[in-house]
């Protein structure tokens, strides 16, 4: 996949230059020390920048974006790619159907109002990643495939200015696209698409005051002292329910039973400065992973219970009477990986049943913050309060970088490894349907033995090189 594409802004509270990965949901400006969430409503839009020149009025012109890993069934294994496609969104004569490399060669802008005259709405729908799967899967164009989705497809909308005086112009390369400006405006949707505004949000913790603390491409920001999780949505910023698989045993073992144990947060305190996140140089002995917890109901395949997934994996397990009355749950990484190591850690997560017949699930321990000082009596924020010694220091949890909204296309691609024989399960495939119907965050921890972390209570290995590649896509 190729490298993400650099984003230039102004900082909001200062003005000085920001530059910003493509990923990046953090805006930390280097002048003013300020922090923000980069919030947009909808699909997030760029704009490629403007050459000036001193005639002519500038029309932007939609490309979708797609990134995605994508899955494909064929007879009778599951293969996977990495796209990354750019695709003109309206007619637009004279135009390239694709970007290609010119996004990745110049800095980006927030598409906003004042940049352009006019923005041309939106007609074609995204493009679906099956659409160029020939050339990404080269070398398989023979073969029938039986059924294929993406996951954790990140859309957004690139904007190409052009310039119009008699003919039209591309503003970027200041080369002419076509000799009458009248007839392609006629040629092309009538009317205009102003981009929404970009928000920036505090990210200090709206029940405490603190600092929040979160990778710069997390979804979910974490607060040390008060141990809330949140995300942004339309309003600002809304609690996330979050729990922590326990390990019972000593640090550096992951040994001994393990229990599930839901967050909580702590009572609010009224304003008080955070610390500035830390960032590790090596890796640290413990990480803390997210995995999302997913109930779905399935329909066209009988899952419902843990004895029907047993079956119908084909398990080298006894059917218990009571295995018929314990959901399936699917376990599905709550972070981006490369696509074979995404299955198998969801399959592993999946079949070990983390938490079940170990323990309860039970609230947290958390510190109690008052008005007057930081926490309990011999506590500081970021360390474990007195009562709860297990309690993980925050700054070791991996960021959150896979959406909810990808969970149906994931537990698909899980049943479709899962399946056996593949025979009778894969052409049922196409018309699966998946729906969720919970999904609960939960921190998983390895401990890390200096080449992977590992939790063998789990049977679940994770190689750290991993954890540096996934952030990358």
């Amino acid at each position: 996949m190729a490298e993400g594409w650099q984003i230039e802004d102004r900082c909001p509270q200062c003005g000085a230059p920001v530059s910003l990965d493509e990923t990046d949901r953090l805006l930390s400006c280097a002048y003013c020390q300020v922090r923000l969430y980069v919030a947009t409503d909808g699909i997030p839009r760029y704009c490629l920048p403007v050459k000036p020149a001193p005639v002519g009025e500038i029309v932007m012109v939609p490309y979708w974006r797609v990134r995605a890993t994508h899955y494909r069934c064929v007879p009778w294994e599951l293969r996977s790619a990495l796209l990354d496609l750019t695709r003109l969104a309206t007619p637009a004569p004279g135009l390239p159907a694709s970007l290609g490399l010119r996004p990745q060669a110049v800095k980006l802008r927030f598409a906003a109002s004042p940049l352009a005259t006019r923005f041309l709405p939106v007609c074609a729908p995204p493009p679906l990643p099956d659409d160029h799967l020939e050339a990404a899967l080269a070398g398989h164009d023979d073969e029938t495939h039986l059924f294929e989705t993406g996951v954790g497809a990140a859309t957004s909308i690139v904007y190409a200015p052009v310039r119009l005086t008699r003919a039209v112009f591309d503003a970027v390369l200041n080369k002419r696209v076509a000799p009458d400006a009248e007839q392609w405006l006629a040629a092309t949707s009538p009317g205009s698409e102003a981009p929404p505004p970009i928000r920036f949000l505090a990210t200090l913790c709206p029940a405490c005051g603190w600092q929040l603390e979160a990778a710069r491409d997390s979804l979910v920001l974490l607060c040390v002292n008060c141990r809330a999780a949140w995300r942004a949505n339309q309003t600002g910023l809304r609690q996330v329910p979050y729990s922590l698989l326990e390990t019972n045993g000593s640090p550096g073992t992951g040994a001994g039973r393990h229990t599930l144990r839901r967050g909580a947060c702590a009572s609010p305190r009224a304003g008080q400065a955070g610390r500035p996140l830390r960032i590790a140089t090596e890796p640290p002995p413990r990480r803390y992973l997210p995995f999302w917890r997913v109930s779905a109901r399935i329909s066209g395949l009988r899952v419902e219970s843990w004895a029907d997934l047993v079956r119908f994996a084909n398990l080298p397990k006894v059917v218990k009477k009571e295995w018929g009355d314990e959901r399936a749950v699917f376990w599905i990484p709550a972070f981006k990986a490369q696509p074979d190591q995404f299955v198998r850690l969801s399959q592993t997560a999946t079949l070990a049943r983390p938490g079940h017949g170990t323990g309860e699930i039970r609230p947290a321990i958390v510190a109690r913050v008052s008005a007057n000082h930081g926490g309990q009596a011999g506590s500081r924020p970021g360390a474990a309060p007195p009562d709860d010694p297990a309690a993980p220091p925050l700054r070791t949890c991996y960021p959150v970088t896979l959406d909810e909204d990808a969970l149906p296309a994931a537990v698909k691609v899980l049943l479709a490894n899962l399946a056996h024989p593949k025979t009778r399960v894969f052409p049922l495939l196409r018309e699966l349907s998946v729906a969720v119907t919970a999904s609960d965050l939960v921190y998983i921890p390895l401990d890390f033995n200096g080449r992977e972390y590992r939790h063998p209570g789990l049977q679940l290995t994770v190689q750290s090189n991993l954890l540096e590649w996934g952030a990358r896509l």
